[in-house]
């Protein structure tokens, strides 16, 4: 299952809005640093229900082809104020957590899984695309599963980037007891 953007997050992108004047534009940055706090959300979800390592203290390597969004998720943001909400929530979804997080860059010609993705043609009408051709096409992808957020931790992430807010430790502390998502098979 894809996760489809907000109308009102997709129509503040460069498809829409050519620069920033309006200081409205959702840079592709942002929505990169969306995508390697779902990736951890989704690694953290594992660990917390299967507990696949004996390791006390992984770490998950988190390959990622904007060097922005990999300085925000192993530094901070400076300029954003999407970016800064979000690196706060983020902050928040690794503190107390026992799995550690170290993002590096993927050079363009070498992200081939990536660009497949986002190349992925609609099936029908109803917006779905066919992601068992992934899995057949990339075979280092066989054992991979889907993670499906929450609704509270989407709920959250769109909130950081509409209104650059952050969320408050209450509701990360309800977030985390609720759960961040599923795996499915």
């Amino acid at each position: 299952m894809a996760i489809s953007w907000p109308r009102n997050i997709y129509h503040r992108t460069k498809a829409f809005i050519t620069n920033n004047k309006s200081g409205k534009l959702i840079s592709i940055n942002v929505l990169e640093f969306i995508a390697i706090i779902i990736n951890y959300a989704a690694a953290l979800t594992v660990l917390i229900n299967e507990n696949p390592t004996d390791d006390p203290f992984p770490v998950l390597l988190n390959e990622a082809d904007s060097s922005s969004a990999i300085t925000w998720a192993n530094h901070h943001c400076k300029e954003s104020l999407a970016g800064r909400a979000l690196g706060r929530l983020f902050c928040q979804l690794l503190v107390n957590s026992r799995l550690g997080i170290n993002s590096v860059h993927i050079r363009g010609e070498e992200n081939v899984i990536a660009d497949g993705i986002s190349r992925l043609k609609l099936e029908d009408d109803a917006h779905k695309f066919d992601y068992s051709l992934l899995k057949q096409k990339f075979l280092q992808l066989q054992g991979c599963r889907v993670f499906l957020p929450s609704q509270e931790l989407l709920s959250l992430i769109w909130r950081c980037v509409r209104q650059q807010k952050s969320p408050n430790p209450a509701e990360m502390t309800t977030l985390r007891l609720n759960g961040l998502g599923e795996i499915s098979s």
